[in-house]
């Protein structure tokens, strides 16, 4: 299958791994911003891969991966052009597949909430990732240890860093506005939050 996208188009990348017995998926959004014309869709996904699907250092799955728990899986990578037009699914085998950290992980319905925000104010400039496979020794009651969100540090950066193609030519982060894409918001910073949070769909047997 042969189509182009050209500037302002967005990228959907998927994370899915599975934590215990059950599917946990995480979703980044980027706009294709560049001054040239339209480019060939399949072709650009395969370009972006390697700089997002990567063991290398600062690169965004090796960042999510190094926090967590050594039984933590990821299973595919998948991208899919959704924005003017949304185009069939590529789906990548993962670079890393398993955690950094030598513990258990908490239960699959618990994670560690990373806030990510834009410059302006209001609900549209803020969104959650909620992260699974976090290790059992991060937590600390109700809050997680202060060097277990130091660990992802690295990730808050890769969260709001544009990904740079070419000169020119780059992914910028956004908040998709699933009512109206185009006007997205680019993130701008991301911060972890102490306070444990808990997911319902992500307890075994209820969903995906």
């Amino acid at each position: 299958m042969s189509y182009t996208v050209g500037n302002g188009a967005i990228l959907e990348v998927s994370f899915l791994g599975r934590s215990y017995e059950q599917r946990t998926i995480s979703l980044f959004h980027y706009r294709y911003e560049t001054g040239s014309g339209p480019v060939d869709g399949p072709t650009l996904i395969n370009t972006v891969n390697p700089l997002i699907n990567s063991a290398a250092a600062n690169k965004l799955l090796s960042d999510y991966m190094a926090p967590l728990a050594e039984g933590f899986t990821m299973e595919q990578i998948v991208y899919q052009w959704i924005f003017p037009t949304r185009y069939a699914r590529v789906v990548k085998s993962p670079m890393v597949t398993a955690g950094s950290v030598v513990d258990s992980q908490v239960p699959p319905n618990t994670a560690l909430a990373i806030t990510k925000k834009g410059d302006a104010a209001g609900r549209r400039n803020v969104g959650t990732l909620h992260m699974p496979g976090v290790p059992l020794g991060g937590l600390n009651g109700g809050e997680w240890a202060v060097a277990t969100l130091d660990s992802f540090g690295n990730l808050l950066t890769r969260l709001h860093e544009a990904v740079n193609i070419e000169f020119g030519i780059n992914l910028i982060p956004v908040l998709l506005h699933r009512a109206a894409p185009a006007d997205s918001p680019e993130i701008t910073n991301a911060n972890s939050n102490i306070t444990v949070r808990t997911m319902h769909r992500r307890t075994v047997g209820l969903g995906e």
